[in-house]
């Protein structure tokens, strides 16, 4: 009797993983090539004959997966030979750009069909002079776009696409920006300038229009507007430096891993300012940083990152929080840690044919190779701030539907799954621990990650995840009205939240979006079920390429949440492949 409770204990988290009876397993069946096409227009609706075209495989970090090709004179292109996967589809030409930048990847599939509208960007254009007002030559000029269009924060990106440097006279000109506030520099090191050093490399940087960042003026830019006259006081002051070495990490041949390197970030939460690499051969993995301005700076070093054709691991270190006052810092040691990985497998569950609504089948057969498995870091409401190359990490499964993401650090995720259309809604993900080594050892439990996310200690290599898709999605939509003549505030998020109790804890059936310009809104792939909707103010502090996390991870906000929206009442009731397209959420 005692053997079989055993037996049937260890069996339990199988059950809880397996498949209803009346759902089967999508077979693997071999997969052909496959193609995208589009068109490059320019928003003058003319061809852009010449515009660069670029797709990349998601998962694929080696140069195999990238494939560019440039489009032809009536602005067409063509990308063929692709294996069945997801991808994202990138256009641009010189002085050209998206009328709109997004830290949002769009994903695409074999047979779709990608146009882009590319629209001129901004100039700015000045003189950089010393302080007797002789023009300062070949001096590198940087540019930090800091503010979207709207004058609202964004994630700092430093526009790098081709070096920039005074000419003889001291003048520069810096052409195809997109929209938005600017923080323009000279001299320093910049964070992406490869090559041998030269003469502005020790100094600090000189911001418009004669000083520190601090003190920087920032420069507003339109589309095709040029902005002339921002010149700047070179200061030609010189910095400090900050020099250290890294400790643990790889063991061997640096080269396999890429080498090591070191960013200098300002704190808080600013673009790197400068990158350095620890020399292949040197056996003291010294760095070096030259040129720095006083102020507040972090430090990461990073071995690995998993370009290459060999699978290897990767490590990082904390963070290192560096104070810089008048004078240099040394001897500073970044320790590295191993990263960590998860990986598991994608189970399509599909209804058998005759339960199977005409309004649920897709126009297209969906695999699993065709879906985006993500990791969304979980930092308890706070920024990260401090990770220079903080990413979302995404794989796509092969045809077995087997996935792996690497090179994670220690710290807690939630799955961010991106199903290929419509028809599908994520059921289930179950972590299952390993399997007792003998029959009275404890048996083990199944996490519902669901619920509870990912936890990632630094090296762990956590495996057996499953993840359970399956079809009869649901979905809403519809749009924000108010009073009579009221207008709407810029910036609004409608939450999506489960209405019935036995799902309340269960994080794959929570939403947020913001709301377009217009108040429309959308919802897909939903589990068939009841939901409210609840309207909400976009907290005026939020970045708006870096939405906050989302407010149902924090189970005190969770609660909140459901008593404002059961106060609310905005009830709707999705039957499976249903599709509410006309919901009217009013505002109050």
């Amino acid at each position: 009797m005692r053997s079989l409770l055993i037996i049937t204990l260890m069996l339990f988290p199988l059950l809880i993983l397996a498949q209803e009876k009346n759902e089967a397993v999508a077979d693997v069946t071999p997969r052909p090539k496959g193609k995208i096409t589009g068109r490059v227009m320019g928003d003058d609706g003319q061809p852009m004959e010449g515009a660069s075209v670029s797709v990349g495989a998601i998962g694929n970090k080696s140069l195999s997966g990238w494939h560019q090709v440039t489009a032809d004179d009536e602005g067409n292109f063509v990308i063929e030979n692709l294996p069945p996967t997801a991808y994202t589809v990138q256009a641009g030409s010189t002085a050209f750009v998206l009328p709109v930048v997004s830290t949002e990847n769009k994903y695409y599939h074999l047979g779709d069909t990608v146009n882009f509208t590319l629209v001129k960007g901004g100039v700015i254009t000045g003189q950089v002079t010393n302080a007797q007002g002789e023009p300062v030559i070949a001096a590198p000029i940087g540019i930090i776009r800091v503010r979207d269009a709207e004058g609202r924060k964004v994630s700092e990106q430093g526009w790098f696409s081709r070096p920039r440097k005074t000419d003889d006279r001291g003048m520069y000109r810096v052409f195809g920006l997109p929209a938005g506030r600017y923080l323009v520099l000279a001299g320093g090191k910049r964070a992406y300038s490869w090559g041998p050093q030269n003469s502005y490399d020790t100094d600090t940087a000189s911001y418009y229009p004669a000083g520190s960042r601090d003190s920087a003026t920032e420069v507003a830019v339109s589309l095709g507007e040029e902005i002339n006259g921002i010149n700047i006081r070179y200061r030609g002051e010189k910095g400090y430096s900050i020099s250290g070495k890294v400790l643990g990490g790889p063991t061997e041949n640096l080269l396999a891993f890429g080498g090591i390197s070191v960013a200098l970030q300002s704190h808080p939460g600013h673009s790197p300012e400068m990158y350095t690499f620890v020399g292949l051969t040197d056996p003291t993995r010294s760095f070096s940083f030259y040129g720095v301005a006083d102020g507040e700076y972090d430090l990461v070093a990073n071995a690995g990152g998993g370009w290459g054709v060999e699978e290897k691991d990767s490590f990082f270190s904390t963070p290192r929080r560096i104070v810089i006052k008048g004078g240099s810092v040394a001897n500073i040691e970044l320790r590295l840690s191993p990263t960590s990985s998860v990986e598991g497998k994608v189970e399509l569950a599909v209804k058998q044919e005759k339960e199977v609504k005409t309004e649920c089948k897709s126009a297209r057969t969906s695999i699993p190779e065709e879906l985006v498995i993500g990791l969304r870091r979980d930092n308890g409401g706070k920024d990260d701030e401090l990770r220079p190359q903080n990413e979302m990490p995404v794989d796509a499964p092969n045809e077995k539907g087997e996935f792996k993401l690497k090179y994670l650090e220690a710290g807690h995720y939630h799955p961010n799954i991106v199903l290929p259309d419509e028809t599908w809604y994520v059921k289930s993900i179950f972590i299952k621990a390993p399997a007792p080594k003998s029959p009275i050892e404890k048996i083990p439990a199944v996490t519902d990650a669901g619920k509870q996310g990912i936890s990632l200690k630094a090296g762990e290599k956590l495996k057996d995840v499953t993840i359970t898709v399956t079809d009869g999605a649901a979905g809403v939509s519809g749009k924000i009205t108010g009073e009579k003549n009221q207008a709407l505030p810029p910036r609004l998020r409608v939450h999506l939240l489960p209405a019935d109790k036995e799902v309340a804890e269960d994080l794959l059936r929570y939403s947020e979006v913001k709301t377009k310009a217009d108040g429309a809104f959308a919802f897909t792939n939903l589990a068939p079920g009841k939901y409210w909707l609840l309207l909400r103010n976009v907290d005026e502090s939020e970045a708006e390429e870096k939405p906050a996390p989302p407010a149902a991870w924090d189970a005190k906000l969770r609660q909140q949440l459901r008593r404002e929206a059961e106060a609310a009442n905005n009830l709707v009731d999705l039957k499976a492949c249903q599709r509410v397209n006309d919901y009217v959420l009013k505002l109050k």
